[in-house]
């Protein structure tokens, strides 16, 4: 595009100096017709090209604004977001979860690494393909499901939701045990979600729900704890 607009540059200005040299040949030959036409007749033929030719390369600038303004954006919406994202670093806490994640499973980098939006958007990674989302402040986090996401860091609205509101939580390599309190402050629950089968269980106080996670062979050693004390173990 660039080589063409130069061109177009070219012949309009080519044209224009054409137009001058043939509209000063009519005014010196005024007294013989024949050449007074002649001069007079490739000066207008010279504007036309010159108008033409202008009018060309406005219409082609016009049109490269508008399809390049969509992508302009998209890159600086890009550029934006790679500025402001959170990435989780090397880290004894990290290297821990890292340990406890299914030998078998095959992990994307990006599945430890990501960890959101700076003060949008919080992400905790726990057990392949499981993660803790929570908006804008980590008070309140929910379940999602990343199966099948290649790079979470460029399609996070692909996850899956799973359970929502979590307050306080803990997890093994088995289990999330987490407690669940919705805006209403109405209806508190208790719950143990299964990694590996995805079944949740739903207890009306915590009594209950840890007695069963005892009997399931959850480790006790892990202690449940509010999502911005899981993300914060992971930034430092």
């Amino acid at each position: 595009m660039v080589i063409k607009g130069l061109i177009l540059v070219a012949v309009i200005l080519l044209a224009g100096l054409f137009m001058i040299v043939a509209f000063f040949w009519a005014i010196v030959k005024w007294n013989n017709r024949k050449s007074r036409d002649t001069g007079c007749l490739l000066a207008i033929l010279f504007l036309i090209l010159a108008i033409i030719s202008g009018i060309f390369l406005v219409y082609k600038g016009v049109n490269t604004v508008i399809e390049e303004a969509p992508k302009v954006k998209d890159r600086a919406i890009l550029s934006a977001n790679g500025v402001f994202t959170t990435y989780f670093e090397d880290s004894p806490y990290m290297n821990s979860l890292k340990d406890m994640q299914p030998a078998d499973s095959i992990i994307p980098d990006t599945y430890f690494t990501y960890g959101g939006t700076f003060k949008k958007k919080y992400r905790i990674p726990l057990i392949y393909p499981y993660s803790i989302n929570s908006n804008r402040e980590p008070d309140y986090g929910a379940l999602n499901d990343e199966s099948g996401i290649k790079n979470i860091s460029k399609e996070p609205n692909r996850a899956k939701r799973l359970i929502s509101n979590i307050t306080i939580f803990a997890f093994d390599k088995n289990f999330l045990i987490a407690k669940t309190v919705p805006p209403s402050q109405s209806d508190i629950k208790y719950i143990i979600f299964h990694f590996v089968t995805k079944e949740t269980e739903v207890f009306d106080n915590e009594t209950d729900m840890k007695r069963k996670a005892q009997e399931l062979g959850f480790d006790n050693t892990k202690s449940m704890e509010r999502v911005s004390t899981h993300y914060y173990n992971l930034i430092n």
